[in-house]
């Protein structure tokens, strides 16, 4: 048995993986994405802080 059939011989019985695999990269890139405009959102609130500005309300809401 080549290479070439035996992969896809393994892609035919279990394709159906690459939808839990794809829905867990999907979580990863939404956690890093979030991640990252969450520390922005905070960066903001410190600048406020840092200034004696009062934050808006807007920024001490949960966007999410």
């Amino acid at each position: 048995m080549d290479t070439r059939q035996l992969i896809l011989e393994l892609w035919a019985s279990y394709w159906w993986l690459s939808i839990p695999f794809g829905f867990m990269v999907l979580g990863i890139i939404r956690m890093v994405v979030r991640g990252d405009i969450e520390r922005k959102r905070l960066e903001v609130i410190k600048t406020y802080i840092d200034r004696g500005m009062d934050v808006p309300d807007a920024l001490k809401r949960e966007t999410f």
